[in-house]
């Protein structure tokens, strides 16, 4: 339960995340952009992690990614794709 009522005011670009351990609210940004081209389909990776790549592929796909360097988990990746398989995606 709340222990306090907090008020965030979000404009175009705005994100709230919930924090349930520490019961804060903190504020992010986000690209309405990118979210629009996830519901209509795309792939949409810009300046992403490695990481953070394969973490959404992991849900997209429904499978999970062990990577033998970690090292490489920083490096960047941006793509947009559509109705690819995952062969095809890891293969760009």
């Amino acid at each position: 339960p709340f222990q306090e009522l907090n008020t965030v005011k979000l404009q175009v670009g705005d994100i709230v995340v919930y924090e349930k351990d520490s019961s804060t609210l903190n504020l992010g940004k986000i690209d309405p952009e990118s979210i629009a081209l996830w519901v209509q389909g795309y792939l949409y990776f810009d300046n992403e992690t490695l990481g953070q790549v394969l973490k959404s592929l992991g849900r997209w796909y429904g499978v999970k990614f062990s990577v033998e360097d970690p090292r490489i988990l920083t490096c960047r990746v941006t793509l947009k794709q559509r109705d690819e398989t995952l062969k095809n995606m890891l293969a760009m």
